[in-house]
């Protein structure tokens, strides 16, 4: 509903298996909707001391501790060489400023397919 009355939708979810993300990519297609994949990335040691800092200040909602994330890391499907073509890696570990270079190339890449789409 949020494509098709014109406006961008972000489907904000870990993606882990092909079988999901092809699902939103006929979605996108069959909407003519823009589609890229925001392939957020961060060592496992470094996601383990998010948790464990976030369950020691509980103050969040999400309740995926140690045990999600384990088991999203042995179940987790790696993007296929078709994917990786609409794929924008964002490396989670770095800075802000780091972040902000990843959201710069999502917005570069998007502008980039609406100029296109624009021209044919």
């Amino acid at each position: 509903e949020i494509i098709e009355s014109g406006h961008p939708a972000i489907v904000d979810a870990a993606f882990l298996w092909r079988a999901e993300r092809d699902e939103f990519h006929a979605l996108a297609r069959e909407t003519q909707a823009r589609f890229l994949i925001a392939s957020c990335r961060a060592p496992e040691a470094v996601l383990r001391r998010r948790i464990a800092r976030r369950e020691a200040d509980m103050n969040d909602a999400s309740e995926a501790g140690i045990a999600v994330l384990e088991s999203q890391i042995a179940t987790q499907e790696p993007l296929g060489a078709d994917e990786l073509m609409r794929a924008v890696p964002i490396d989670s570990e770095v800075n802000e400023a780091g972040l902000r270079r990843g959201i710069d190339e999502i917005a570069g890449r998007l502008a980039r397919t609406e100029n296109a789409d624009a021209l044919h």
